[in-house]
């Protein structure tokens, strides 16, 4: 198992792991989320997605708790994940458009803020219907 990052939670109760698991010889890596007690070190519940065509998502990159700690958000390639992690369910994904290379969530918030690559400051945020919002924080700088 080769641990890919890691996040404390806002009451640093919990700590969540992006983990890759190699199987076997053959078969595809796997990817999950695992969350463990900080006082007690036990596994507490292990989150997976699969995309909507029924195969594993990629590698998740980053993981973070939310400010209310009952909602893990992950990075996969391309995509914003995101569980109601106690219950082990699966509450929304996004689609990104620009490479993203970490996320973090707002202290006292749901706002989930990412950095990309691409010079950009990215925003989501978990409305009041449930849809995730985006938009952009700082603007990608123009070339002259």
């Amino acid at each position: 198992t080769d641990v890919v990052h890691y996040s404390i939670s806002a009451n640093s109760k919990f700590v969540s792991m992006c983990e890759n698991l190699k199987p076997e010889k053959h078969s595809d890596p796997i990817s999950q989320i695992s969350v463990y007690s900080l006082s007690t070190l036990h596994l507490l519940k292990t989150l997976n997605h699969t995309t909507p065509n029924n195969h594993t998502s990629k590698p998740f990159s980053c993981s973070t708790f939310c400010a209310d700690n009952k909602m893990i958000a992950a990075l996969t390639d391309g995509q914003v994940v995101i569980w109601q992690w106690e219950r082990e369910k699966f509450f929304k994904s996004a689609s990104i458009s620009t490479h993203v290379s970490i996320i973090r969530a707002a202290p006292c918030s749901g706002l989930m803020l990412t950095g990309s690559g691409d010079g950009q400051l990215k925003y989501y945020a978990v409305s009041g219907d449930s849809t995730l919002k985006t938009g952009n924080l700082l603007q990608a700088a123009k070339e002259n």
